[in-house]
């Protein structure tokens, strides 16, 4: 679509869009459960919209949406119906995990690492000069910046990261969404990494 239209890379909101959204959404009065569930989500949009929904349609206040949410939160990220203007939170992920594995599945193994960090900016410089622990499948990848920038390009085409100041930012529930598709040997191979 770039061709034709600006892409608009929809960011995490500041916490009082959240709140407010999460409040006004919902017509709940709860700031202070709305806050913490905003924290939990990391003030996604998506995420934030699918959380009303689930709420509105239980009719649960936000404590028993996130005491859910973290017991089941598989199950949760899939939940709601896709329409012609928005798909889920997980429909919408396992889309973009799908094309990128399309293209290379060396991306998707750089972002299983990454689910395993902090949520935190991850400094480039950083994750380069793990190379040598880096496994076989992303040895090329990190061979230099050229090979590493173009092994991030499809994360960050589908939004799975952002680059912001030499820093790698991958959201907390896409870390989470990640975890969520690995096996438990492809999940324990990961963590040792780091």
């Amino acid at each position: 679509m770039g061709a034709v239209a600006d892409l608009i890379d929809l960011q995490e909101w500041d916490r009082s869009e959240s709140i407010h959204f999460l409040l006004k959404r919902t017509g709940r009065q709860d700031a202070a459960g709305a806050d913490e569930l905003a924290d939990m989500l990391g003030d996604l949009p998506l995420a934030l919209e699918q959380a009303c929904a689930y709420v509105d349609t239980r009719n649960i206040d936000f404590t028993e949406y996130k005491r859910r949410f973290q017991e089941e939160r598989k199950a949760i990220l899939k939940y709601g119906e896709r329409t012609r203007y928005s798909d889920t939170v997980a429909i919408t992920w396992e889309m973009a995990f799908r094309e990128i594995n399309n293209i290379s599945k060396v991306p998707l193994l750089m972002l299983n690492l990454c689910a395993f960090l902090a949520p935190d900016p991850i400094p480039l410089v950083d994750l380069l000069n793990e190379a040598p622990n880096v496994p076989r499948a992303l040895t090329a990848a990190f061979a230099n910046k050229a090979d590493f920038d173009k092994m991030l390009a499809p994360l960050s085409h589908y939004s799975l990261i952002r680059i912001e100041d030499d820093h790698l930012i991958v959201h907390r529930l896409i870390q989470s969404v990640t975890q969520d598709r690995m096996s438990k040997k492809c999940r324990s191979a990961s963590q040792k990494l780091l």
